[in-house]
């Protein structure tokens, strides 16, 4: 999202001159995120979304991917009653979802949509109905591939969510962990 966040051409710019613009001008924030979230709604709402046969783990990406929305660019407090909500849809997506197939195609993807689910579950909820789950989860990866997932990254670490779930798993591959298919080699003979 960050990526494809810094991509989307400004459509309101008042350059000053061909060469030069102010910072305001090169930017149009506010802009950008209005059209991610419209589009992510409509990815929702969308009857391909709904005759995919990938539809539950896309719909707790999505959902994954308004809470980064909400809470770190839009910087809504966190806990609020829009990411309580999606947290939920996210848990009940991956739980749709056999887990073991998502960590061979995209375990970064996973481990940022578990930390996010993390980030708008409410923290009163420790148990399965909650935060516990997320926490059950992540563990569950870092068993599989053998790492440890920094404490900070559990908890709240802001937009380098993803960026620290894909330095993990590129450290794993670098390490000899994990194949270039994502699936964890088998180093105990």
């Amino acid at each position: 999202l960050t990526q494809f966040f810094t991509t989307i051409p400004t459509s309101l710019s008042t350059v000053t001159s061909p060469t030069t613009s102010t910072l305001l001008d090169e930017s149009f924030f506010s802009d950008k995120i209005d059209f991610i979230e419209r589009a992510i709604l409509a990815l929702l709402s969308s009857q391909a979304l709904a005759e995919s046969p990938s539809a539950a783990f896309l719909t707790a990406f999505l959902n994954a991917a308004l809470i980064f929305v909400y809470e770190d660019l839009r910087e809504v407090p966190r806990w609020n009653n829009v990411s309580l909500c999606l947290s939920q849809r996210i848990r009940s997506g991956l739980e749709l979802v056999e887990l073991g197939g998502v960590m061979g195609w995209c375990p970064d993807l996973l481990l940022w949509m578990l930390m996010l689910g993390r980030s708008g579950a409410n923290p009163l909820e420790v148990g399965a109905r909650g935060r516990g789950w997320f926490d059950g989860e992540i563990q569950m990866v870092e068993d599989i591939f053998g790492v440890e997932v920094p404490v900070a990254l559990k908890y709240i670490e802001g937009l380098r969510y993803f960026e620290i779930a894909e330095e993990t798993v590129a450290k794993l591959r670098s390490e000899g962990k994990m194949d270039e298919e994502g699936d964890v080699t088998d180093e105990g003979g």
